[in-house]
Order: structure tokens, then sequence, then C-alpha cells
């Protein structure tokens, strides 16, 4: 039972074991429970800080238990990153859908800093990619939404 607990977070509750697209299938699964909950700040903050470090140690459990470095089941660091491009924007459908746009380009083509992140050791290198795509694609979103505020 305790060995899986670690799998059901590491892979969001299974959305990691998608055959095709396992992070895309992550991500979404995290956006849409952001604006269905529709959660207020500081809930926000409280979901991404345990996103954040039981991702880290349940995807480091995983990672051990499969001797793969980054299995494609774990998904909770597109999840955490996931969250954090979503972190304060307007609770609106095309609003989400550039966040989830702007994260999945980030995590996919992943540029210089997420690609040393990614080598971190264990669960660190895996959260920390995502958690820098996140973070990249929010940066992002932010002065789109301030050019485009109205149209999203």
């Amino acid at each position: 039972m305790l060995k899986k607990i670690p799998t059901l977070i590491a892979t969001v509750a299974g959305a990691g074991y998608s055959p095709v697209a396992s992070g895309t299938v992550g991500s979404a699964v995290v956006a849409a429970a952001w604006f269905l909950a529709q959660p207020g700040m500081t809930a926000q903050w409280i979901v991404l800080l345990a996103l954040i470090l039981v991702g880290w140690w349940s995807s480091e459990v995983v990672a051990k238990d499969s001797g793969v470095k980054d299995p494609s089941i774990i998904v909770v660091d597109e999840a955490a990153g996931m969250w954090i491009a979503l972190l304060g924007v307007p609770h609106s459908l095309p609003v989400v859908l550039a966040a989830f746009l702007l994260f999945r380009f980030f995590d996919i083509v992943k540029c210089t800093p997420m690609k040393q992140a990614e080598s971190l050791p264990g669960g660190l290198g895996i959260m920390a990619d995502d958690v820098l795509a996140g973070a990249i694609a929010r940066m992002l979103l932010i002065p789109l939404l301030m050019v485009f505020g109205g149209a999203l």
C-alpha cells in the first residue's frame, strides 16, 4: 500500500499512464482541475508548495524504483509547472488555454536553463525543468494579459 502512494502522486492519479503524450495529459488534467476549482490565491500557493515538495519526493521514489532517470509515467513535474503558469491569472478558458500552450511549448522545447536543470540529480532534476518551464510561460503570459486582457 505505501509503495503505491508515491506512484499515485507522481503519475497524478494515473494520468502519467497515458499511452500517448503523458506530459500533455498530466498538464491538461491540472489545468482543468485549476479551472474548475477556481482556487483563491492562498490555496494556489499552498497547492503549488505541496506539488513541488511532494512531487520532488514522489518522483525520486518512482524513478529509483523503476531504475529510469525520468520515467514517462512521472507527470507531477508537469503538474507543478502548469500550476506555476496558472498562478494568479484570471479564471477564463482562453487564459487557461494560453497558459497551457505556453507551458507545453517550453516544456517540450527545453531551452538552455531547462536542459541544465534537467541534469540535476534525482527528483530535483525531474521537477526543476518543468518548474522553470512554468515560470517562463507565466512570465510571458502576464504581459500578454496586460496587452490583450479583454480579448483573453
